[in-house]
């Protein structure tokens, strides 16, 4: 769920940047759950069919333990 989208268009492309809020549940050895807050960007390069990213994502742990939890997401997505 994107709260907020932030467009910047020049003649090769555009840069989006936007931010949400979700949740992660992960089950490694017992049920873990964090709410967490993405913050990013990513650059689509006009008339390519693929867009580089990066995110960075605080979250606040909820089960078993609260508590703090940071992500940092680097990468590249192609679209089908």
């Amino acid at each position: 769920m994107d709260i907020t989208e932030i467009h910047v268009a020049w003649d090769d492309g555009k840069l989006n940047i936007y931010g949400g809020l979700g949740l992660k549940v992960s089950f490694p050895t017992k049920t873990r759950v964090v709410i967490r807050i993405p913050l990013g960007a990513n650059t689509i390069y006009a008339g390519q069919d693929w867009d580089t990213f990066v995110e960075l994502v605080p979250g606040i742990k909820i089960a078993p333990e609260t508590g703090s939890d940071f992500d940092f997401i680097i990468g590249m997505r192609h679209y089908f």
